[in-house]
């Protein structure tokens, strides 16, 4: 009996003293002695994971980790995703580090004004995502800088994209301006997308989407030239010339030159600003612009004003380029002289002998 009391209290402090042990080393600094990051796979159970950090340096062995998950810290999860380990952590601090899940974030920009189709040829060439890229609509995503993990689903990103354009679009609609030439949601999506196209400076949105919605309420055409671009390329690529004479007169339904109202879906995904704008246009009476070199846009209620600006437009336009490419100065041809030679030879004419007087 006594003998086995004493079994009994030696393993008792022995087991006291490796559970000490244990605590004072699960505190200790890591191994690791430069900044390193570490992917720790979805699907990985704890034996892996302990064995990916000592294989990493950034704990020196993984029994130790693996008691301190299954029995210290039972129940405790540790979360896949990429990991920055900083130099010197303990295995505490690498423990909580996991189970907050404080993984590395990644950054993708949708600029405003990409077409769906730019937008998921991004989401494809990011080549920290998986997956296949889903179909989306046009308009349906919205330009934003979007943070992702590594391993991550790219149509889970594309979802959140396509997420954050409802969820702003819905409280823009509640909060629009009132007489508005479109009726819907859709509607809006659509002209914003246009009023994106034309312009990206801050203070013309407004006047532009004034211009559209004039031009609705009373039937006519809106003659946007970006609609006449997306009528050709449809979207599948960027148009690297001029439009032509042929492109604004071939019908199709995008066209807004040669068809009324809005095209049948959004040219691009537009940004906020347009989206605001497109729901809380000026208050003016333009019914036409004209832009400049410089993207500035000249503004008019009436045809003769509008045309008196085009037409000084292309003068100035005209002035500019003589300035830039001024006319050759032509140079007087040079005037070659030649020198007469002397002859060498006799004359073979013979000579006439002066007549004396008798």
């Amino acid at each position: 009996m006594k003998l086995f009391l004493k079994c009994f209290l030696l393993l008792c402090v022995v087991a006291l003293a490796g559970f000490g042990y244990l605590l004072f080393s699960a505190s200790q600094q890591g191994p690791l002695s430069m900044p390193k990051s570490v992917m720790i796979e979805r699907g990985m159970g704890s034996r892996a994971i302990a064995q990916t950090l000592a294989n990493e340096g950034i704990i020196s062995s993984p029994y130790p980790f693996l008691l301190q998950t299954r029995l210290l810290q039972r129940g405790i999860t540790l979360k896949a995703g990429e990991y920055a380990f900083e130099p010197r952590l303990s295995m505490l601090q690498v423990i909580e580090k996991m189970h907050r899940g404080d993984v590395v974030v990644h950054n993708m920009t949708i600029p405003e004004g990409w077409t769906t189709r730019e937008a998921q040829e991004a989401l494809a060439r990011e080549p920290l995502l998986v997956g296949a890229v889903p179909a989306a609509k046009e308009g349906s995503i919205l330009p934003e800088t979007y943070q992702f993990e590594r391993g991550e689903e790219r149509g889970a990103v594309l979802a959140r994209m396509q997420k954050a354009q409802q969820t702003l679009l819905s409280s823009l609609w509640q909060n629009r301006s009132t007489n508005l030439a479109i009726q819907t949601p859709e509607q809006a999506l659509i002209l914003a997308s246009i009023v994106e196209k034309e312009t990206g400076r801050h203070g013309e949105r407004e006047r532009i989407a004034a211009v559209f919605h004039n031009r609705l309420r009373q039937g006519m055409m809106l003659q946007a030239d970006p609609t006449v671009i997306y009528a050709v390329t449809k979207g599948r690529y960027k148009l690297e010339r001029p439009i032509s004479k042929t492109d604004l007169t071939t019908p199709d339904a995008y066209n807004t030159y040669t068809v009324a109202g809005l095209p049948p879906t959004p040219i691009c995904n537009p940004g906020k600003a347009a989206l605001q704008a497109t729901l809380n246009p000026a208050s003016t009476n333009d019914m036409y612009f004209v832009a400049d070199p410089e993207g500035h846009h000249q503004f008019s209620n009436n045809l003769e004003q509008h045309n008196q600006y085009v037409k000084a437009l292309r003068a100035s336009e005209r002035t500019s380029e003589a300035a830039n490419n001024p006319a050759p100065i032509p140079t007087k041809p040079a005037v070659k002289t030649a020198k007469k030679k002397a002859s060498s030879k006799k004359s073979t004419k013979p000579s006439r002998k002066k007549k004396s007087k008798s």
